[in-house]
């Protein structure tokens, strides 16, 4: 008996081959980054909100106020950090320019924003 020609790169009746899947870091970057991006300038419209309305953050909030308001407020510069560093990846990795692109941009914005705040929550 005779064995079939068959190449590995051909298709067989058997089963179908697929091609691993590759993990998009730009779009990725961009779920992140965009979702962070709400949050933590949601955070900061609130407390430019308590700010404006009279008196100071430390007298309209209770400590446990204030610690959860830090909170959300560093998750969404977190997620918009890690959002750009997928973009980074994305562009090295040669995927979908204007998605990564948007994404580093963001998460260059949520550093920016970030390391002005940092100063201003120390004193």
């Amino acid at each position: 008996m005779e064995t079939p020609n068959i190449s590995p790169n051909e298709p067989s009746d058997d089963k179908p081959v697929s091609a691993p899947a590759k993990f998009k870091f730009g779009i990725i970057g961009l779920i992140l980054g965009i979702p962070g991006l709400g949050i933590s300038g949601s955070t900061l419209f609130l407390i430019y909100i308590i700010v404006m309305a009279g008196g100071g953050l430390d007298i309209m909030l209770t400590s446990t106020q204030w610690r959860a308001i830090i909170v959300v407020l560093y998750s969404g510069l977190f997620l918009g950090i890690v959002g750009g560093i997928l973009g980074v990846v994305g562009i090295t990795r040669g995927e979908n320019k204007l998605v990564s692109i948007t994404s580093l941009m963001l998460g260059v914005l949520m550093l920016c924003v970030c390391s002005a705040i940092t100063p201003l929550m120390l004193l």
